[in-house]
């Protein structure tokens, strides 16, 4: 009997093994895309940006994390080439060094001490730190990227060396001024003799007694580049902000007679602070000197001193206003370096208000600068208000 001809029985058996064939094909079915859909959230949740690219350097798949780290919508990076995610001046050089990956595929892993850079969507770039990993698939090899943002971590290291550097410089500073302080000394103790053994009239008189003031420059920088090196732990005690202040000003009375300065303060009730009296008037003492500086032919010195409270810390705030020349932003941002000195004001040598900073930080407070060209300038010295076991209040 011909093959083509069956029983009914035979019939329904093949159906019911044809049956059981498509659950099974169907259970696969399902198992996989079970599969599929764990391998997406195990991709998407990847710490890292990850882009698998094809050999023609077009995207195939990106994660989550890549979408994000790029600024591009979900799905909208797939299909397209891989320079949207380089800076244009790197395009050429990356492209030659993908082909060359897929002609030697290799493991790279990160930390390879290139300069990378990614680029974003909106044009901005930022450091990376790129793995690249081979994947054989049915269509083909090809490379995933696992990329890092590292911005944070390169400042962070560009910090750390930058302040290494300066405590080396200030290591090395604070030598050589102990070095030339004796040798000075010597200068100027023998110039001053000389100048009390010459006769007025001559010109010898001159000549040493700008020895002597030179020397006395001198001594004056060395000092304050031995106190701008040093660490200086502040010796901390409940005292009097406001006796403080009136104590600078009235070492600065005259200085602001001779100026045409005419001096206002205010001075608010405000609570004790927990500074070191000697730090904290030596910074408001260098703020004042700078605001007498700014005013050479006369204006007016407003020195106030309030509570400021603002959560979670309080702060009593003192401000050193002058109605001089002012400053334009460029200059603001500067003041603070060590040795800078405006065409404003070239008195001075360029470490008083680095020196005041340093004190402000080591007290935990801060410093605000406003200042706007022809108005004159205000700063703000803000202490925190804590107790004397050392929390805040």
């Amino acid at each position: 009997m011909s093959e083509i001809y069956k029983t009914r029985d035979q019939l329904l058996g093949e159906l019911e093994e044809m049956r059981l064939k498509l659950a099974e094909m169907e259970k696969c079915g399902e198992a996989f895309e079970r599969a599929r859909k764990r391998y997406r959230e195990l991709v998407d949740a990847a710490p890292d940006a990850l882009i698998f690219v094809d050999s023609s350097y077009n995207i195939v798949m990106v994660n989550a994390q890549a979408e994000k780290m790029f600024g591009y919508r979900s799905g909208e990076l797939i299909g397209k080439n891989l320079d949207v995610l380089i800076p244009g001046r790197f395009r050429g050089q990356h492209k030659t060094k993908v082909d060359g990956f897929f002609a030697n595929p290799r493991t790279r892993t990160m930390g390879s001490g290139l300069r990378i850079f990614g680029l974003r969507s909106d044009g901005a770039e930022f450091r990376a730190d790129i793995s690249l990993s081979p994947v054989r698939t049915d269509r083909g090899l090809l490379v995933t990227a696992a990329v890092r943002d590292i911005t944070e971590y390169v400042d962070l290291q560009e910090r750390l060396a930058q302040s290494e550097k300066m405590a080396a410089l200030g290591r090395i500073s604070s030598n050589i001024a102990h070095e030339l302080r004796n040798p000075l000394t010597a200068i100027g103790g023998f110039a001053r003799r000389l100048l009390e053994g010459l006769n007025k009239e001559k010109d010898e008189k001159e000549y040493a007694g700008f020895i002597v003031s030179e020397v006395m420059n001198l001594e004056k920088i060395l000092k304050y580049v031995l106190q701008y090196a040093r660490v200086a732990v502040p010796h901390l005690e409940m005292h009097d902000i406001g006796s403080i202040i009136k104590n600078v000003l009235d070492a600065y009375a005259e200085s602001c007679r001779e100026h045409n300065i005419k001096v206002t303060s205010e001075i608010m009730d405000i609570p004790k602070l927990m500074i070191d009296p000697e730090q904290a008037a030596d910074a408001i003492g260098s703020f004042v000197s700078n605001a007498i500086d700014a005013m050479p032919s006369g204006g007016e010195l407003i020195v106030t001193a309030a509570l400021n409270k603002e959560d979670p810390q309080n702060y009593v705030t003192v401000q050193i206003k002058d109605t001089g020349a002012g400053m334009p932003p460029e200059i603001i941002d500067k003041i603070f370096e060590p040795f800078f000195t405006t065409k404003i004001s070239k008195r001075g040598i360029g470490l008083g208000l680095p020196i005041a900073k340093k004190i402000m930080d080591e007290h935990g407070g801060f410093v605000a600068v406003n200042s706007t060209p022809g108005h004159g300038s205000a700063v703000t010295l803000s202490f925190p208000l804590r107790s004397d076991k050392g929390g805040s209040r």
